[in-house]
């Protein structure tokens, strides 16, 4: 099957065999704007015998996607695509307000990482511990699960990108610099302190939403210190940037969409 997770920057296509994810392509959405743009791409980059699947209907699509209008236009492109949304059946309640408003690339995170989690917890035998998820994209957002499988919601923040991007054009007389870890918190430069500023910067914002998470978690009476996952464009970097131990899922989204498909199959 073809899994792909619609983000506002960029789109991941994930194409499995069975169970096992074979190739991963990540496309920039501005590209992809009429069906022959994507009929094109997709000749491209997975071979035109896979267009001919996607045409026949014999190899199924299933999207995560947070634009409405990709949405409308992938499914034009493919009709036999499946759109997952907040009634699919999750591994976890949704205990949000409005769960139909929740973005259902949060969702499905949740949904991976608790399948792993939980065959982590049948080979171990250990506890089950609530869940903090950290996506970083264009936005960054955090989520939340209980130890007993409830998602409770999050945060949602401007991504690293973005609030570089905001400061560049608000500020054309600072240099742009790249997105490289400098040796020292105190930049002796104003590239390095532009990146010290931005990068550790940004650490400390992800650092921070994660403790505080942790702490509310474990006033609401959950057990343990709860297990962090993040994905998203910027994983590695803030991973290697941040103080809080966390572990990096960069296909998550993809695996959710996988796994979430395989469930929606059996109880069809």
């Amino acid at each position: 099957m073809l899994a792909i997770d619609v983000g506002n920057s960029n789109w991941v296509l994930g194409l499995y065999s069975g169970n096992e994810l074979q190739k991963v392509l990540r496309l920039n959405s501005g590209a992809l704007v009429n069906e022959d743009q994507i009929r094109k791409v997709f000749s491209e980059l997975l071979g035109e015998p896979i267009l001919r699947d996607l045409d026949d209907q014999s190899l199924p699509i299933t999207l995560s996607s947070v634009v409405q209008g990709t949405t409308r236009l992938l499914r034009k492109t493919f009709p036999h695509a499946q759109v997952i949304d907040s009634t699919w059946p999750f591994s976890f309640q949704i205990a949000t307000d409005q769960p139909e408003q929740t973005g259902v690339d949060r969702l499905v995170n949740a949904h991976a990482a608790i399948e792993l989690i939980q065959a982590e917890i049948r080979s171990s035998r250990s506890r089950p511990k609530p869940i903090i998820l950290v996506d970083a994209g264009t936005a960054t957002t955090f989520c939340a699960v209980t130890s007993t499988g409830v998602f409770l919601g999050g945060a949602i923040a401007p991504g690293l990108g973005i609030s570089a991007e905001a400061l560049f054009s608000m500020a054309p007389a600072l240099p742009r610099v790249s997105f490289e870890l400098p040796d020292a918190t105190i930049g002796m430069s104003t590239s390095a302190a532009l990146q010290s500023g931005i990068l550790q910067g940004y650490a400390c914002l992800v650092d921070g939403m994660i403790g505080r998470f942790r702490t509310e978690l474990k006033n609401r009476g959950e057990p343990g210190m709860a297990d962090v996952f993040i994905t998203g464009g910027f994983s590695r970097l803030l991973a290697k940037t941040c103080e809080q131990p966390m572990r990096v899922e960069p296909d998550l989204t993809l695996k959710g969409i996988h796994s979430l498909f395989v469930r929606q199959e059996t109880q069809a």
